[in-house]
């Protein structure tokens, strides 16, 4: 028998499918024990937070996701798909409904749509798997820089955050030379070979971590923690490292646990409890667009004499209807 046979072995599907809702499942079950002490303070968070608070944190974020379907858009456009802007936010929107679940769903609903909307197109799907490599490199270069806002928390050395920074920067640099290859999934690159696709893309980045900074300030100090924004930008930084992990939806409770547990355990699950909330109704929202506004340009029906306009205002009765009911 060939050596090469008995290095083979795979994982069972149902093992990788499973893995994620045990964790998920472990994190919450962590958290409510950790929380059955503390249950007066956490209900007590919760119940001192305004309703503008939770509408400017879910507007926050729905600017967030807006930014980041924008960056993604510039990457596809770079790649050379032939597709409007419109449809682009539309795919978008419902891959970040499906984010709240996995990651790696998001992506793969966003690939399939988009491969669905553009098939006259000659791309192959390696290359629209690339096109998600320029936004993630430009974020890693964004969460380098604000990786200075953990070093007070963890007690790290300075030079931490330099070095991460370098070595992200080198990792971009490397990138930006694959990408003056054309041929296959090098085409998804485009984007890191144009320096205004690089420029758009990364200012669409930082606007990402402003909104979520404040969003993560507004709620930090309607549940009460007395924080600053380096506090909400390691917020910020910990929910996104603890997201890599397959837990589902628990990473920004358990990034807030982590790091403001020590000034309250109440409040810090508040906090992380009210950012996913908040989140999961701006996600919902955007996709409630996204798919409302894919019928209604199908719709035989719709108006010829102001299309437009009457497609904004559908759009923004669909999504403030859709808001509504998810706060009530």
């Amino acid at each position: 028998m060939p050596a090469t046979r008995l290095l083979r072995f795979s994982v069972p599907r149902a093992v990788r499918r499973g893995v994620p809702v045990v964790l998920a499942v472990a994190l919450l079950a962590g958290l409510f024990l950790v929380l059955a002490g503390h249950r007066a303070a956490f209900v007590g968070a919760v119940r001192n937070v305004s309703w503008e608070s939770l509408v400017v944190a879910a507007l926050l974020h729905l600017a967030t996701v807006l930014a980041r379907s924008e960056a993604w858009a510039t990457s596809v456009h770079a790649a050379g798909v032939r597709i409007d802007r419109r449809s682009i936010y539309q795919v978008a929107s419902l891959g970040f409904a499906a984010n709240v679940l996995a990651a790696s769903l998001g992506t793969a609903l966003r690939i399939w749509a988009l491969r669905a909307k553009s098939r006259d197109e000659a791309m192959p799907v390696s290359a629209l798997v690339a096109t998600e490599v320029p936004v993630l490199a430009m974020q890693g270069l964004v969460t380098a820089a604000m990786s200075i806002s953990l070093l007070a928390p963890l007690h790290a050395p300075w030079w931490i955050t330099p070095c991460l920074f370098a070595a992200v920067g080198v990792a971009v640099t490397a990138l930006a030379h694959m990408a003056r290859r054309t041929a296959g999934p090098f085409r998804g690159l485009a984007a890191l070979r144009a320096g205004r696709s690089r420029r758009r893309i990364l200012a669409m980045l930082i606007c990402v971590a402003a909104c979520e900074t404040a969003r993560n300030l507004v709620l930090l100090h309607a549940v009460g923690l007395r924080a600053g924004p380096l506090d909400a930008m390691a917020l910020l930084v910990g929910a996104g490292a603890v997201g890599v992990l397959p837990i589902g939806p628990g990473s920004s409770a358990g990034a807030a646990m982590l790091i403001f547990g020590a000034a309250g355990v109440g409040p810090a699950a508040a906090a992380g409890l009210l950012l996913t909330a908040t989140g999961f109704v701006a996600d919902l929202a955007y996709a409630a667009w996204g798919a409302g506004d894919m019928f209604w340009r199908a719709c035989p029906v719709r108006s010829r004499r102001i299309p437009r306009l009457v497609d904004l205002g559908a759009a923004v009765c669909l999504a403030a209807g859709f808001t509504a009911v998810a706060l009530i």
